[in-house]
């Protein structure tokens, strides 16, 4: 029941942040002076036509329940009536880009609401990011793990020394798990400050807890600046950590915020999520990229799990406005068959129509070019769902 449950939820989602963008298309275009042939809900194949408005465009019910489609009027090039009055092609350049623009703002929208909701009715972050993006992430909902400190989210419950077999830290019995409690009588609570003693210091006699709980000193000589040690901090979530509440006018800032910070997290995470694919250091780095992508599929299983776990409806909110801050981000990528893609060519299109008459060659290649990539996309799409079913097994 919970697979089902989750499944369902999951094709609802989609449905969704889809039609939102879909409807950004849709208004813009009218608004614009185009004529939209058709509002489809879901995806082809279809299943009936729904009714038909004053202004001619056909409402459909489509057999994928996967969001929707807008089809404007004169967006094929080859077409005998691509210039024709209230097609795509006849309007003004500012009005072509509000078009293709209009569906990422509807995604970003969506998200902000949502976020300016969530905020209203009280929520705490998620959790640290688990990636380090170079820095903070500016995130209220994904702090970066200094972010979570600096909010007391986190609370740092010592520094720990695991030693290396064989090691300077081995031999002089500091023990495995140890948490380290002065330097040279000197209290130590950053890492940065027991790294710089160990670097500087010629002798140091080390005060630690051991696991169990009991106190030793040790006495060693750090060689070239090192004594075969790992270090790390004991962190642990703070449970006293409440749950904010913000008025009105702090959730709408607040949330504008959130929707910027998760875009700008999602352009880096897929800059840092491709290049390590295409030109990883080492061969883990590309496991660790593949790792991070997911489709569809992968999507809907963490919905699924979200039903099993029983997570409350303002985690499951929060997922919705961050899938759809990811839908306006990837659209706006400049690739071809994208909005993103789209926004250049139709651009570059405006530039050379000033200088030549042959402006269908121009279109008729940029026709080529989205079929391409559209035929990526759709590869891309097909290896992260190979990747997604693979995690089952």
């Amino acid at each position: 029941m919970d697979i089902f449950l989750g499944i369902l939820l999951a094709f609802a989602v989609f449905f969704l942040v889809v039609l939102i963008h879909e409807l950004g298309h849709f208004v813009v275009a009218r608004l614009s002076g185009m004529k939209v042939l058709e509002f489809g809900f879901g995806i082809p194949p279809k299943i009936k036509k729904l009714f038909t408005d004053k202004k001619g465009t056909n409402f459909t019910l489509n057999l994928l329940p996967i969001g929707g489609f807008v089809r404007i009027f004169g967006e094929d090039p080859t077409s005998k009536d691509a210039f024709a009055k209230g097609a795509f092609l006849s309007r003004p350049l500012t009005s072509r880009l509000a078009v293709l623009v209009a569906g990422v703002v509807m995604n970003f929208l969506l998200a902000w609401v949502i976020f300016t909701v969530i905020f209203m009715t009280g929520t705490k972050p998620l959790s640290v990011l688990p990636i380090d993006v170079g820095g903070p992430t500016h995130s209220y909902l994904l702090p970066s793990l200094e972010e979570a400190k600096d909010s007391g989210l986190i609370e740092g419950k010592g520094i720990v020394f695991n030693p290396l077999t064989g090691s300077i830290a081995e031999q002089s019995g500091i023990q495995k798990s140890s948490k380290v409690i002065a330097v040279n009588h000197v209290p130590i609570d950053t890492v940065d400050t027991l790294i710089h003693s160990i670097q500087t210091e010629k002798n140091l006699q080390i005060e630690l807890k051991s696991s169990s709980g009991g106190f030793y000193t040790v006495s060693l000589q750090p060689k070239d600046g090192k004594i075969g040690v790992q270090i790390y901090e004991d962190l642990q979530v703070n449970a006293n950590f409440q749950e904010k509440k913000f008025a009105f006018l702090d959730a709408t800032t607040l949330a504008a915020k959130e929707t910027y910070a998760s875009s700008i997290l999602t352009f880096k995470l897929l800059g840092k999520t491709f290049s390590a694919l295409l030109f990883p250091k080492e061969p883990a780095e590309r496991e660790s990229a593949k790792e991070m992508l997911s489709g569809p599929i992968g999507v809907g299983n963490a919905f699924v799990k979200m039903v099993d776990l029983q997570v409350s409806w303002t985690i499951i909110w929060i997922f919705v406005a961050m899938i759809s801050v990811n839908l306006g981000v990837l659209n706006i990528l400049p690739f071809p068959a994208l909005d993103g893609g789209r926004m250049v060519t139709t651009t570059l299109y405006s530039i050379i129509s000033q200088f030549t008459h042959s402006k269908t060659l121009y279109l008729k290649i940029e026709q080529w070019i989205n079929g391409i990539g559209f035929l990526l996309l759709m590869l891309l799409m097909l290896y992260v769902a190979f990747l997604d079913i693979g995690r089952f097994f």
